[in-house]
């Protein structure tokens, strides 16, 4: 789990860096896809901490885990 999160953090971080050399037209796009992405990471690392053997906390985890990653390639990509 911890290499997940230092893996997706990392990513975040590198999306944060590239924000300024995004064209004018995809900046807004860019933001509003980074700005879900962090919100949703918030929620995965409370997902993380907030009892582990809950049902309910596995799949917020689970479903965070897997959008962030779309999020995140989607960035990539612009």
């Amino acid at each position: 789990m911890r290499q997940n999160t230092k893996q997706i953090w990392n990513r975040l971080d590198n999306a944060r860096n590239r924000r300024r050399y995004i064209e004018n037209k995809n900046r807004e796009v860019y933001n509003t896809i980074l700005d879900s992405a962090m919100s949703l990471f918030d929620l995965y690392c409370h997902c993380l901490t907030s009892g582990k053997n809950l049902k309910s906390a596995k799949r917020g985890k689970d479903a965070a885990y897997r959008t962030l990653q779309a999020y995140l390639s989607q960035l990539e990509i612009l």
